[in-house]
């Protein structure tokens, strides 16, 4: 799967502050990063439902909401799916490309939450899925690539994303097989 455990999300948030670039990002996106880093050592997860509804809020670049709701998307999706017998996330590694280019993976599915940058289908490893694993890949669009998105139908699709993770969060049959996740995400992503 990629980018998408705490780990990698507090990295992420950290690199949002302090890189080099923090100055193009805005005060508020910033503010919120803090807060939320601030919180992580008080809380078993970085992100919860309601910070998607603050992300949608704030008076922020569209961008900028984009990059951070998939940030909170992927941890509420691994976070859930870690309670599961059958899943195992493999992080943000450096060999992570190389080993989707390997037939090591072949008889796993690989979940495809999209581009973290935009709402592409494209992008280098979605391609790489699509190429080796076409028959073995869960993809969730949480936000249509046909549509440009603006502050109110973002915040009509964070709705359904949270109705989405309202009905996730239910399933809790954490000994079934891959089978039945792959089945559950894909009858969940239909509400998308």
């Amino acid at each position: 799967m990629g980018y998408g455990d705490d780990n990698d999300i507090y990295k992420a948030l950290k690199y949002i502050l302090e890189s080099p670039n923090s100055i193009n990002r805005s005060n508020k996106l910033k503010q919120f990063c803090k807060m939320k880093i601030i919180e992580q050592k008080t809380k078993k997860y970085l992100f919860d439902l309601n910070s998607l509804i603050q992300v949608s809020k704030l008076e922020i670049q569209i961008d900028e909401k984009y990059y951070i709701s998939n940030l909170i998307i992927r941890s509420l999706i691994i976070n859930h799916l870690n309670n599961f017998r059958v899943f195992y996330h493999k992080n943000n590694s450096n060999d992570t490309l190389e080993l989707l280019k390997t037939n090591f993976y072949k008889k796993i599915y690989h979940l495809d939450l999209g581009s973290m940058s935009g709402n592409t289908k494209n992008y280098p490893r979605s391609v790489l899925l699509h190429r080796f694993y076409k028959d073995r890949n869960i993809r969730l669009n949480f936000f249509n690539s046909k549509t440009t998105y603006n502050n109110e139908n973002f915040s009509n699709q964070v709705e359904l994303i949270i109705k989405f993770f309202n009905d996730f969060f239910k399933f809790k049959n954490y000994d079934c097989d891959v089978n039945t996740i792959k089945e559950k995400l894909l009858e969940l992503n239909k509400i998308l």
